[in-house]
């Protein structure tokens, strides 16, 4: 035992000398299985997990092509990098390793949708709103029960919002975009509630720019429908980091 606990305390610590560990373990034992020393390894094993159990569906979609796989594999770094600094930070980094790992494994659900939207213009719409409901019910668990109800009305604002737009666009979102909505309000809410605003401005910002250069180029025509999931993800990505950076 007393050689696992030294050597649990030499990785966790050697992490920390390079940025990934926020405290060291110390002497004390009970330390090695405390769970905010390992915030960030929970939500890239989760982050993890969720990626591989969801590329059979999407290999299913969207074919085994080499440019699928290497967009997938980025989507999911990016997004696994991204939610596991999100546990270094207040008020996430306070919270219990159920939200943690749940967050982790939105990042991964949530790669996967990007990617699927990006090569088959859906949305599978089971896995957004599963993920959704575990984000939120990991509150209570995880000691962050004052973080639900401002989670649920931001889930809640989103998917109206996402609604709307779709029924007022001319379906230019679908149905994908709008499951998509309450786990993205969920996350924006844990974080900042305000950050909702930001989420859409950037989102429109980020969706503008896109047509336009792929009108530029020629690559789209006027009529052509452009996977607006990637950038609500996009937009949430900017939210949440405007809301630990405001923190």
């Amino acid at each position: 035992m007393s050689i696992t606990v030294w050597t649990c305390r030499r990785v966790v610590n050697a992490a920390r000398d390079v940025g990934y560990a926020p405290v060291s373990l110390g002497d004390a034992p009970q330390s090695v299985l405390g769970l905010k020393d390992w915030s960030m390894f929970e939500s890239l094993a989760a982050s993890s997990i969720a990626a591989v159990a969801m590329w059979p569906a999407s290999v299913a979609i969207c074919g085994r092509r080499l440019a699928f796989a290497s967009t997938y594999i980025t989507s999911t770094m990016v997004l696994a990098l991204a939610a596991g600094a999100l546990t270094r930070y207040l008020p996430v980094s306070a919270m219990g390793w159920p939200v943690h790992a749940s967050l982790g494994a939105a990042a991964g659900v949530l790669a996967a949708q990007v990617t699927i939207d990006i090569w088959a213009r859906r949305l599978p719409l089971r896995p957004s709103i599963t993920m959704a409901a575990i984000v939120l019910i990991s509150l209570p668990i995880g000691s962050a029960t004052s973080r639900l109800w401002p989670a649920v009305v931001c889930a809640t604002l989103m998917t109206a919002i996402s609604a709307t737009l779709m029924l007022t666009s001319g379906r230019r979102l679908g149905r994908g975009d709008v499951y998509l909505s309450p786990l993205l309000g969920a996350i924006i809410g844990i974080v900042n509630p305000w950050g909702l605003l930001t989420a859409w401005l950037a989102t429109t910002v980020l969706a503008a720019l896109f047509a336009l250069a792929a009108l530029f180029i020629g690559t789209a025509k006027r009529d052509t429908l452009i996977p607006y999931g990637p950038f609500m993800v996009a937009g949430t990505v900017i939210a949440v980091a405007a809301g630990v950076a405001a923190q």
